[in-house]
């Protein structure tokens, strides 16, 4: 088993049982490791960033996700799937959805994962509530940026 001493190396450890073959051999040298990890951490950056509230009385917690972070995140994308030539834009795009949320740092105080209860909770029963991973992009927000992103392939 390998030493992990950083969150890069844990991601870069996760990362090798998600990776289709031709990504594979497209992270073969520290380089392009680098870049995909920078390319993920983009789109991890988006949730994070996003303001959160909560409303007091589903006790539904809400992000406003910023154009900017997501504009960043699609131009990091098209430049990289250009200069490597990926063939396979599904998987590629798979695998930065399953490793995004990954390439985050240990100590990121952007991080508030958790349960979050109704106002109304009652605490004496058991733990109830809904999880929230904000580390990652939810399912609806990532399928508009991938259509954004294979039209601005396709355009090109």
């Amino acid at each position: 088993m390998a030493i992990i001493h950083d969150a890069k190396d844990q991601f870069y450890s996760y990362a090798k049982e998600f990776l289709g073959a031709e990504l594979e051999q497209l992270l073969d040298s520290d380089d392009k490791k680098d870049e995909f990890y920078s390319l993920c951490k983009k789109f991890s950056e988006i949730p994070l960033n996003a303001p959160k509230f909560k409303d007091p009385k589903t006790g539904r917690v809400e992000g406003c996700f910023q154009y900017k972070d997501m504009d960043s995140a699609k131009e990091a994308t098209v430049e990289f799937v250009k200069k490597y030539n990926i063939h396979n834009l599904d998987a590629f795009m798979e695998s930065i959805h399953r490793l995004h949320g990954h390439a985050v740092e240990w100590d990121d105080a952007r991080v508030k994962s958790g349960f979050v209860q109704a106002e109304s909770y009652n605490y004496n029963g058991g733990f109830f509530g809904t999880y929230y991973n904000f580390q990652c992009l939810p399912d609806d927000v990532w399928e508009d940026i991938c259509k954004e992103i294979i039209e601005a392939i396709n355009k090109k």
